[in-house]
């Protein structure tokens, strides 16, 4: 038989775990989301997919219209023929929504556009991402980062 003084302390206990763990506020998570994607938009800016991959973990995936990344490698590999192409011109990114996970987990949100110049003339495309992002260290690494595209 469990005694009560038992129960209230492992009571206690769980119920506190959850708080202590929820360190990292909104506010926080929104700087460190700004932070990766200024680095994003940089990487786009600098056309380097180095730089793009290095966003990510090891093992992240990256989910787009086109197909699934598995890997850092692999979305340099992608990345490496657009972000180097003058056809395509990329605007910054934007962020939306911040959402506090856990102390080690955010996910966030945005839009994307950008121009391709093609034998029509110019065509804007843009659409919507998320990424689920966690701590690795002193650095945060994206695990998952989904993006589509809007119909033309």
């Amino acid at each position: 038989m469990l005694r009560p003084v038992a129960v209230m302390s492992a009571l206690a206990v769980a119920l506190a775990l959850p708080a202590a763990a929820q360190k990292l506020t909104e506010q926080d998570a929104r700087k460190i989301a700004e932070a990766l994607l200024a680095t994003d938009n940089k990487a786009w800016q600098d056309k380097s997919a180095a730089e793009e991959a290095a966003l990510y973990a090891e093992d992240g995936i990256r989910v787009f219209p086109k197909g699934t990344l598995l890997g850092r490698a692999a979305v340099e590999k992608f990345f490496s023929a657009p972000m180097t192409a003058t056809d395509w011109v990329e605007d910054p990114s934007t962020l939306d929504q911040v959402k506090v996970v856990t102390d080690n987990v955010i996910i966030f949100t945005g839009g994307w556009s950008g121009t391709w110049t093609g034998p029509k003339g110019p065509e804007v495309h843009k659409g919507r991402w998320a990424k689920t992002v966690v701590r690795d260290g002193d650095t945060w690494k994206a695990v998952l980062s989904v993006d589509n595209a809007a119909p033309q």
